[in-house]
């Protein structure tokens, strides 16, 4: 077994210790960055461009996130899948929401634990990716905006919780769907179901 694979196997085994439905992988070269989401996030349905630290505008741009994907090599995405009363079900989707931001704080703490001990790889980064400078090589992307805080601090003070704020797969680009159907995943699964993905990229 290559050292890609075996670091895949160790993600995959914590994914699914620390309670996803669903893992998947594809290639970092899958991953394109498209202007349009970003868009989306400027309308800002969510109401949260210009109020989070790690939304629009406030974290990196587009092309810098292509380039971190393009210096990296593998995804693994992760999934909650919920049941829905009905397809208006506000509580139910929220009440997943909630578990699948859990499970993904809890999966980036075993990753992180797991580099301190030593007890999975180092991927490999492109040497050109800012070259010189201490760099983490893997990329969290998580489901929708943080929402640790009531109200986030930004603009006037630092983020309270740096290493549990996370940008979103759709602020750095990536259109969820077509991510989750490169990684061999559903996106939707039906009426009076709900699907949250996020995704690690090394």
């Amino acid at each position: 077994m290559s050292q890609s694979e075996e670091l895949r196997n160790q993600i995959k085994g914590y994914a699914y210790a620390v309670g996803f439905d669903r893992v998947g992988f594809c290639a970092a070269s899958d991953l394109e960055v498209n202007p349009l989401v970003r868009d989306a996030c400027a309308a800002d349905r969510c109401h949260q461009y210009g109020r989070n630290w790690v939304c629009p505008p406030a974290c990196d741009t587009l092309d810098g996130y292509a380039a971190k994907f393009a210096a990296r090599q593998q995804v693994i995405v992760v999934q909650t899948a919920g049941i829905l009363e009905d397809e208006y079900d506000f509580e139910g989707m929220m009440a997943a929401e909630k578990i699948h931001k859990q499970h993904f704080i809890a999966l980036v703490d075993k990753v992180r634990a797991a580099q301190l001990d030593g007890s999975i790889p180092t991927p490999d980064l492109s040497p050109s990716l800012e070259e010189g400078s201490e760099v983490d090589p893997f990329i969290f992307l998580a489901a929708g905006a943080c929402t640790i805080c009531p109200e986030c601090t930004y603009p006037n003070t630092p983020c309270r919780f740096p290493k549990r704020a996370f940008v979103s797969m759709e602020a750095s680009g990536l259109v969820v769907s077509e991510v989750c159907e490169k990684a061999g995943l559903s996106y939707y699964d039906g009426p009076s179901t709900v699907t949250y993905s996020s995704c690690l990229v090394y």
